[in-house]
């Protein structure tokens, strides 16, 4: 029995390692022979035209529905963005309403306050007037009666 043949038995046995056999040198033409032969088998079973044509395929159905998606996305957000932007104008619409109102009844209060402080001021006019008059009157008396003497 040679090492290394089939009927050589285990490399391992009850009496512990046996002798690994020698790998024989293989000729630098039969190497070259071995090299292109796996390559030729692994490019024989890669078919990479089929299996690169249905990558760019599925590559193409991915893309799609990805773009549809992102197009959906889109959609639902520029939705939703609308509504927001029209409620916002709602509220300063509905806003602008309440600052006009409470403006108008300000102004109605200003000027009802103004009317009050012009008939006030028209009171004190009228008694200063009536004073100055009651006054220059006294006085004219006054020199009536210095001049009749």
């Amino acid at each position: 029995m040679e090492p290394g043949s089939p009927t050589a038995g285990p490399l391992y046995g009850i009496d512990g390692p046996r002798r690994r056999p020698h790998p024989r040198p293989l000729p630098p033409e039969e190497v070259v022979n071995l090299v292109a032969e796996a390559r030729a088998s692994y490019a024989a079973g890669r078919r990479p035209d089929r299996l690169e044509a249905r990558f760019d395929e599925l590559r193409e159905v991915l893309v799609a529905e990805l773009r549809e998606r992102i197009d959906a996305a889109v959609g639902r957000i520029e939705t939703t963005f609308e509504a927001e932007i029209q409620a916002l104008r709602t509220l300063n619409r509905e806003e602008a309403k309440r600052l006009r109102s409470s403006n108008a009844e300000e102004l109605a209060r200003l000027r009802a306050a103004d009317t009050d402080e012009l008939e006030r001021i028209r009171v004190a006019i009228d008694e200063g007037i009536g004073r100055l008059c009651d006054f220059l009157e006294d006085e004219l008396d006054a020199l009536r009666a210095a001049a009749s003497s």
